[in-house]
């Protein structure tokens, strides 16, 4: 069994795009899969800043409704998304929910299949060629997925066309509907169900998944550049094997997990060498923020003892020097200050660019209730 997502872009009620995710979702019901659906009506849905600050913590700086969407995203084992065709393209409100899902990129994100179901009022195979080729874009980044299927249904303008059209009465075809109840040798989605099909005037399925799920390799040359010329095969073991294939298998446990586990076992083993400061490093890209790597070794303290946690906050602190809450920014500030910054100004925030605060200098010469 398979979680299944299914996210509906339209924000037409009765569109015929989520006519297609409702009848997605009931092939997807009956193939024995877990399935879920999220509307993007009456969600806000921001655009993405750029900030990039989500590739460092897995979070979103934005406080609206994308994360919630995005975290559902994150633990699906396969992803639908219907969205009208708008000017031969995928609608804005999608397009900017795969924008907003940028923290996925570093994370152990889950799926694997991706299907695109569309709808236009114009008919051909040509419509959402540019929409397809979008979310096409989308998937590339994320090396462990592929482009499932795709669905398009054409001739169709009015809300709830699809309804009681003729097509609907030529029922089930049983050669479609036989890989839905297959297992995952086969993929019990790899074929859209045969209802789809029929909602519509033109309605074309195409299936090109890949045959192999694409890996991301980590590549490491320390051992052959600092150890191949006096241990080379020690250099291979270690660049090939452990970096090349171990760390690669992020199908089975996420780089930030790796990290996890191995930064845990080197403070453990009172291992605080250059090899610790090179894996804090990468727990840090891969996602595990300051105020986690100090809760992290704090832990690591009461079990493993208290010196190795010391010896590894030492480390910590110049690895995650750079990065300071809104709060250490304020105190260091002060420091420099001879007056006291004071409260924020909430009052008269709106007339200011950044934070502002306001402190009086003297209650006494000039009359402040």
């Amino acid at each position: 069994m398979k979680k299944v997502l299914v996210i509906s872009s339209s924000l037409r009620p009765g569109s015929n795009s989520e006519a297609l995710a409702d009848a997605f979702i009931r092939g997807a019901a009956e193939a024995g899969n877990e399935v879920e659906k999220i509307t993007l009506k009456e969600k806000e849905i921001r655009f993405c800043k750029g900030c990039l600050a989500c590739q460092q913590t897995q979070r979103c700086v934005i406080a609206d409704d994308a994360p919630a969407i995005v975290a559902k995203m994150h633990d699906a084992d396969v992803l639908a998304f219907a969205s009208p065709i708008y000017y031969y393209e995928m609608c804005g409100q999608l397009k900017t929910l795969l924008d907003r899902a940028n923290p996925l990129y570093p994370s152990g994100y889950r799926f694997r299949d991706i299907y695109m179901l569309t709808s236009a009022a114009e008919e051909g195979a040509h419509v959402p060629e540019r929409a397809v080729a979008g979310l096409t874009g989308w998937i590339d980044c994320f090396g462990k997925a592929c482009l499932a299927g795709t669905v398009f249904a054409g001739g169709v303008t009015k809300p709830g066309e699809t309804k009681g059209h003729p097509a609907l009465r030529n029922g089930e075809n049983d050669s479609v509907m036989e890989p839905l109840r297959r297992d995952r040798r086969s993929h019990p989605l790899r074929t859209i169900r045969n209802c789809m099909l029929l909602l519509a005037t033109c309605c074309i399925g195409t299936v090109n998944c890949m045959a192999q799920e694409k890996r991301e390799k980590t590549v490491q040359t320390a051992g052959r550049d600092q150890l191949g010329e006096f241990a080379p095969k020690f250099a291979e073991l270690n660049d090939d094997v452990l970096f090349g294939e171990v760390w690669s298998r992020t199908d089975e446990l996420g780089l930030r997990d790796r990290s996890l586990v191995t930064i845990t076992s080197l403070i453990s083993q009172g291992i605080t060498d250059n090899s610790l400061t090179y894996h804090l490093q990468s727990a840090k890209n891969n996602g595990i923020t300051r105020t986690e790597i100090a809760e992290i070794i704090m832990h690591i303290g009461f079990y493993a003892g208290w010196p190795k946690a010391w010896a590894a906050f030492r480390l910590a602190k110049d690895v995650w020097a750079e990065e300071t809450t809104d709060e250490d920014t304020k105190a260091a500030f002060q420091r420099e200050m001879i007056f006291p910054i004071g409260e924020p100004n909430t009052a008269y925030a709106r007339y200011f660019i950044g934070n502002s605060y306001l402190a009086p200098v003297s209650r006494e010469q000039v009359n402040i209730s």
